[in-house]
């Protein structure tokens, strides 16, 4: 006599036992759920299956032959059109309705987010083209370049009134690693620098412009 059991876990957290008899040789079978007996059936030889409720839940018991051996399976049925499966839909769509839009309402705040910093950095790098094409102080500028694989990364220092300061660093690719009309940057390679003078931080280089001693090296190399 085959005795296979199952837990369903009901509301409330309650465990409802599930199990059943079967004679693998008469067929004789039995099912159970908690104390109450709610199926008994005979000559139960091939595959089968039964269906019940447990609350409104409504569950299957499966048999299934396999050559000579038989299988015995316990499932909560979620398909069958049941007012408790009609009511898990409902929930369910209007879950992934509101996933929807709160992946819509998501993707609309990072996609401001990121329109307003690209407008924010495109203003001010136009103010600060305006600054310095207004009120800048021309110095020199020798570059630094750090080269990390494909890309290098530049910057440049510069001293005002006997300070120094050095620009951000900038990956840039080999092929963009020769100014125009010019040879391939180097370290200490010296161009023409603009700088604010309230805020000397604020700068640019001019790749375009070398200083006379770099126009010298031009020639040397």
């Amino acid at each position: 006599m085959n005795h296979y059991t199952w837990v369903y876990v009901a509301g409330g957290g309650r465990n409802v036992p599930v199990g059943l008899y079967h004679s693998s040789k008469k067929g004789h079978l039995l099912i159970y759920v908690g104390k109450k007996i709610t199926t008994i059936d005979f000559n139960v030889l091939d595959s089968k299956e039964y269906t019940f409720f447990i609350d409104n839940e409504l569950c299957r018991i499966k048999l299934e032959r396999r050559g000579d051996k038989m299988f015995y399976f316990f499932e909560i049925d979620k398909t069958t059109d049941t007012p408790l499966n009609r009511a898990r839909r409902a929930m369910e769509r209007k879950f992934v309705r509101q996933l929807l839009i709160g992946l819509v309402v998501f993707v609309l705040v990072v996609s401001g987010f990121v329109i307003y910093m690209n407008n924010r950095h495109t203003g001010n790098a136009e103010q600060m083209e305006k600054m310095l094409a207004r009120h800048g102080v021309e110095t020199l500028g020798r570059v630094l370049v750090e080269k990390e694989g494909p890309h290098s990364a530049v910057s440049y220092q510069y001293i005002v009134h006997n300070q120094s300061y050095t620009s951000r660093h900038i990956a840039l690719p080999s092929s963009l690693m020769v100014p125009r009309g010019g040879m391939p940057l180097e370290t200490g390679d010296e161009f023409v620098v603009t700088y604010f003078p309230p805020d000397p931080e604020v700068s640019r280089i001019d790749l375009a412009r070398p200083s006379q001693r770099q126009i010298q090296l031009y020639r040397q190399r």
